[in-house]
């Protein structure tokens, strides 16, 4: 159907670990199908323009997978092409690649780690993890009491690092991987994902405060604070993923507990509150954006939803849900 989109999403159970979602709009319908993929806790997922999936597992022994489709056989989903290693780096929960596709960033909660992987031009492995290790904490004697690298992403100022355990957003020399001056956040803020919003601005999801944070890079201060959820929840509400639109200047974030998605316009220096609206499953982990929809996944209930929007803002309702158990991750597949 013209206009339909594939995503894959993994699944952190002990059945199939990636499984391909594909998104017709036209009559906002799921077809998902499962791969024969077993993957140790699959966590997180990021794809190559030239069709390679990448995967990490939130395992103590970290590793990085490369994953393929046979396009000769399109139903048998994905299968494990390569896997590298990753020494120090444990229980790694975020895989991204840089601006320009030629290397991947692996975040490592469990030691407050960086891996580097280089990549050739087709997306293959192209040799051992350079690695970057931290020290720090936070207020939070149980989740800070160390480093907890859980995001990583390339920004014109560097590697940024983002730091759960010790409340700053790290930014690192893009080939040496030297520390340079970090982004210091509120003490207890426990960041847990960051998007780029260019010219020097990030949004931070703060996991352990509950907030949505706006930050300047070239000043390294904070600009703007706003609270995740006004819901009352009867367990501690913990934001996670987070996305921009950049053609409307909106941010939306996935809360865990109160299981809405917030909705914030980016206006200079504030962040203002748009909507909050049910997500349409329990616990939200990731989300994902394309067209006229906001795709989220959730692990407690396995519903993979499509998310109606209006000018970009979500309405509450829900297009199309479909279940994979244990789902954690949506990652938008290159368009073939």
């Amino acid at each position: 159907m013209a206009g339909s989109r594939e995503f894959a999403v993994c699944a952190m159970t002990g059945g199939a670990s990636v499984w391909t979602a594909a998104w017709h709009p036209g009559g906002e319908r799921w077809e998902a199908a499962p791969s024969a993929v077993r993957l140790d806790r699959a966590f997180a997922l990021a794809a190559h323009p030239r069709g390679s999936l990448y995967a990490v597992g939130l395992t103590r022994r970290g590793a990085l997978h490369r994953l393929e489709r046979d396009d000769r056989d399109p139903a048998a989903g994905f299968t494990v092409r390569e896997a590298v290693a990753l020494p120090g780096v444990e229980l790694p929960c975020r895989v991204r690649l840089d601006g320009h596709d030629r290397r991947l960033l692996v975040a490592g909660y469990g030691s407050g780690a960086l891996a580097v992987v280089d990549l050739h031009d087709d997306g293959t492995l192209a040799g051992p993890p350079r690695t970057a290790m931290f020290a720090g904490r936070g207020p939070d004697p149980v989740r800070q009491d160390g480093p907890h690298a859980h995001d990583a992403l390339a920004l014109a100022e560097g590697i940024g690092v983002v730091d759960l355990g010790a409340d700053v957003l790290r930014i690192l020399d893009g080939e040496t991987l030297a520390a340079r001056e970090p982004l210091v956040l509120p003490p207890g803020s426990g960041p847990r994902h960051a998007v780029d919003l260019g010219s020097g601005r990030v949004a931070i999801a703060g996991e352990l405060a509950s907030t949505l944070l706006l930050a300047s890079l070239p000043e390294r201060r904070v600009l703007d604070v706003l609270p995740a959820t006004t819901r009352a929840t009867a367990a501690p509400n913990t934001p996670s993923g987070v996305v921009h639109d950049a053609a409307r200047g909106l941010v939306h974030l996935a809360n865990r507990g109160a299981d809405t998605i917030l909705t914030a316009r980016v206006n200079g220096d504030r962040l203002t509150r748009l909507a909050e609206v049910p997500s349409g499953g329990v616990r939200p982990e990731h989300l994902a954006l394309d067209g006229e929809h906001l795709f989220a996944v959730h692990s407690e209930d396995g519903a993979v939803v499509a998310l109606r929007l209006r000018d970009g803002v979500p309405t509450g309702e829900v297009a199309a849900s479909t279940r994979i158990p244990g789902a954690m991750w949506i990652e938008p597949l290159p368009r073939r």
